[in-house]
């Protein structure tokens, strides 16, 4: 898009819908970003994680390690609100 493209109709820097839009966000806070989405991911994954399938022994030791990360997260989400009051 030229410079007097853009002087002559000034909605023209807008992106259409479907267009791929330009992040505002260096490179670090990128990273960072996908790193939240990542976690999000790999904690829904890991808390809805139907263990049923499993043998009684293994399904004993999977839900041992499932129960305190559910409560980690849960004790962190208390820490983060009482530190973030506004979010």
């Amino acid at each position: 898009m030229t410079r007097e493209a853009l002087l002559r109709d000034p909605r023209t820097a807008t992106p259409a819908p479907g267009e791929p839009s330009v992040s505002p966000l260096g490179s670090t806070a990128r990273e960072i970003q996908a790193r939240f989405a990542e976690t999000e991911h790999a904690l829904d994954e890991r808390a809805h994680l139907d263990l049923s399938g499993f043998p009684e022994p293994e399904h004993r030791v999977l839900g041992a390690c499932q129960r305190p990360l559910a409560a980690h997260v849960i004790q962190r989400a208390h820490t983060f609100q009482q530190e973030h009051p506004a979010c």
